[in-house]
């Protein structure tokens, strides 16, 4: 007879705290805080088999030659947040290690030497899904030494009512644990999203600035980070984190054409721009050197429309005067 409890996805909360040392998961029931998800993925603790070379006149797989594979195991889930200015801090936390605004990333960004197991170090967090067991005591599953391979963020007039969304994409190489977390009483992390309707700065300047009709716009930041090796065959604990490559910073902006596309028609396949977004105030977004990745006309609506994809560079890597950043985010 199946048993008969079950798990409301509805129930299900994102929690996350920041950690004091590599490796090491966040138990205490304070200064938790509780992350404005919309929708979110899980990792389960499993692993892939492998599977040894057979010998040789063997003409079936014998289980002495599978072993379930946790050395080189990454666990891997993204989150779906609503646009916040707390709700960006921790995505950029996660990210590129800063924790106050402005975030930017810039030509001279170093991969934190700190992440290695056991090394004090405070900007990757543990996670805690509260409510996905399985049982009828440890029904929290906990993510150790959490990381972002990736943020997008993203507005668009006709969805989610123009809210700013941010998706992070994240990782850890610490097996996941089911637990009984106590956490005390969390901050709920609050606040306005911000909002495509609100910008009152909208362009992209090639030698002038050419304002545009926005009904879109999408920007990634994404890297690769890899698990270094692993510590023992028990608790499989890798040695710690590296990025590999570079940074890869690229978006797009979906307007209306109209003069200002034409204005830019000679930047589509040649030259840079900077694209500027902007509210009123405590939001900002600046990309200073950008170059057009093939756009593209849309004629499936009433009017005509242009899609605009691009690659964010950096163009002077130790300068102080703007030109080292990447990608510049400001919001409060």
């Amino acid at each position: 007879m199946p048993e008969s409890n079950f798990f409301k996805t509805s129930d299900v909360k994102v929690y996350v705290h920041d950690e004091a040392v590599f490796g090491t998961p966040i138990t205490t029931t304070a200064s938790w805080f509780e992350l404005p998800t919309t929708s979110f993925s899980l990792p389960e603790m499993s692993a892939p088999v492998e599977i040894a070379t057979a010998r040789s006149g063997a003409l079936t797989t014998e289980l002495s030659q599978a072993t379930h594979n946790l050395h080189s195991k990454v666990y891997t889930f993204d989150i779906t947040m609503k646009g916040s200015a707390v709700a960006i801090e921790k995505a950029m936390e996660l990210l590129i290690e800063k924790t106050t605004s402005p975030y930017k990333l810039d030509g001279d960004y170093s991969f934190p030497d700190g992440y290695k197991d056991g090394e004090s170090i405070a900007t990757q967090k543990t996670f805690i899904f509260a409510g996905v067991g399985a049982g009828s005591t440890n029904n929290d599953l906990q993510l150790t030494s959490v990381v972002a391979t990736g943020v997008t963020l993203s507005e668009a007039v006709d969805s989610e009512n123009g809210e700013l969304i941010c998706v992070v994409n994240c990782m850890s190489a610490y097996k996941p644990a089911y637990v009984n977390q106590s956490l005390g009483t969390p901050t709920k992390i609050s606040g306005v999203a911000k909002n495509i309707k609100n910008l009152s700065v909208y362009n992209m300047n090639n030698g002038s600035a050419r304002d545009l009709h926005i009904m879109s716009w999408e920007i990634s930041l994404s890297r690769s980070v890899e698990r270094i090796a692993t510590k023992d065959y028990t608790n499989y604990k890798p040695y710690g984190y590296a990025m590999v490559g570079q940074f890869e910073v690229t978006g797009s902006v979906t307007c209306k054409r109209d003069t200002s596309i034409e204005n830019l028609l000679a930047t589509l396949s040649s030259g840079t721009f900077a694209l500027n977004l902007a509210e009123a105030s405590n939001f900002t977004i600046s990309m200073p050197k950008c170059k057009v990745n093939e756009a593209t006309m849309d004629n499936g609506g009433a009017i005509m429309m242009q899609t605009i994809p691009f690659t964010a560079y950096c163009e002077n890597p130790d300068a102080g005067d703007g030109t080292e950043n990447v990608f510049s985010l400001t919001i409060a």
